[in-house]
This record gives C-alpha cells, sequence and structure tokens, in this order.
C-alpha cells in the first residue's frame, strides 16, 4: 500500500475497493467485522483519511472526483452507511455513525475543516421514571451544492437543503423545509433566504 497507506482488514467478505486513477496521499482503514464494503470511485483524492469500522455490513461510498480529508467511525451496531457525493471536497470532518443509520452527503457540496458529523450520540441518556431511552440515533442527509463552514456541528436528524450555505461554528440539528439559504448560529436558524454561492475564491 506504501509508506502513507495502510490497510487492516480481520474478517470475513470484506471489500476495499478503488476506482481509476484514486490518489491516495495519505490514508489509514482498520476493518474488523464482516461483510464491509468501501468503494472509492474514480478520480477521488484520499488526503489524510482513517476509517475505522469495528461492526459488520457497513458501507462507504465516496464519488467521483471528490477531495476528502476526513475521520470516520462505524462501530458498535451494524448496517451503517455513509454516502458523499461527485464533486465534493471536505477540507477536515469527523464523521461518527452508529445505530444502522445513514449519513448522506451530496453531490458538489464544499465541506471546510474542523466539522464534525455524529449520527448518534454514541451513549445512552434514559427517563428515569421508565428507564426508556430517550437518544436515538438519526439519519443526517446534506443535499447537493451545500457549503458548510468551518467548525460547523451537524447533528442527528439533520436535513439541509440544496444551493444552502451553514455558517462558521454553526450547530445544527433539526430538518429544514427551505433549500437556497444561509443558516448561523447555535442552534442555527436562517438568516438569509434566496440564496445560491459559488465555489471559487473571491479576488
Amino acid at each position: 500500500m506504501g509508506e502513507n497507506w495502510s490497510e487492516n482488514i480481520d474478517g470475513i467478505d470484506n471489500r476495499v475497493i478503488y476506482g481509476e486513477d484514486v490518489r491516495k496521499i495519505k490514508g489509514l482503514i482498520n476493518i474488523k467485522g464482516n461483510n464491509n464494503y468501501i468503494f472509492f470511485d474514480n478520480n477521488s483524492i484520499l488526503n489524510n483519511i482513517s476509517v475505522t469500522i469495528e461492526s459488520n455490513d457497513n458501507y462507504i461510498y465516496i464519488g467521483k472526483r471528490s477531495r476528502v480529508t476526513f475521520r470516520c467511525i462505524q462501530k458498535l451496531t451494524n448496517g451503517n452507511k455513509l454516502y458523499i457525493g461527485d464533486d465534493t471536497s471536505i477540507g477536515g470532518a469527523n464523521i461518527i455513525n452508529g445505530e444502522g443509520k445513514h449519513i448522506k452527503i451530496g453531490n458538489d457540496c464544499m465541506l471546510s475543516y474542523g466539522i464534525d458529523i455524529r449520527g448518534t450520540d454514541s451513549h445512552a441518556i434514559f427517563e428515569i421514571k421508565n428507564n426508556e431511552r430517550v437518544n436515538h440515533a438519526k439519519d443526517i442527509i446534506i443535499d447537493d451544492h451545500v457549503w458548510i463552514g468551518a467548525h460547523a456541528t451537524i447533528l442527528k436528524g439533520t436535513h439541509i437543503r440544496k444551493n444552502s450555505v451553514l455558517a462558521i461554528r454553526a450547530v445544527i440539528s433539526n430538518k429544514l423545509e427551505k433549500s437556497n439559504v444561509v443558516l448561523a448560529g447555535n442552534p442555527a436558524r436562517i438568516v438569509k433566504e434566496n440564496i445560491t454561492w459559488d465555489r471559487p475564491l473571491l479576488g
């Protein structure tokens, strides 16, 4: 694999597949479990990624021409899914998924650095009166062409609609009904509507 790329795979029917012209700059993949599938599609660039899977039937897909730096943990529970679409860039994200939930990031998204994406709280919270759990995991959906600012936090149950912007250090945990909006604050709220955005840097 080379000095900057390592795969440690223990289990049955685990597959790590690379499409054409995938550029592996630095990475570590650790799998302990069965029937796990990771696919890096054509022309993706993998720069300082870390994937830890310690369960079964997990799925990770990184789309064509995407450029990603992230740490992804899928463990303890089976059937977790991470999907990152085509032409998406991630400058640095910590992605934690569990309880068989899905995290989906669409096409042509732009994520900055220091971003947390958490589909599960990782530890249980219970009602004292009946011992029922109150913090179950939920899916996260980020539609196409969404810009996420540095140090933003995206929590379980979030759905950000297409062409939107999540501001620096914003915290979001709810489903939005509107696209083409700017969201800011903790908790994040809509601060501007009827917008879109473009990727090139301003001169």
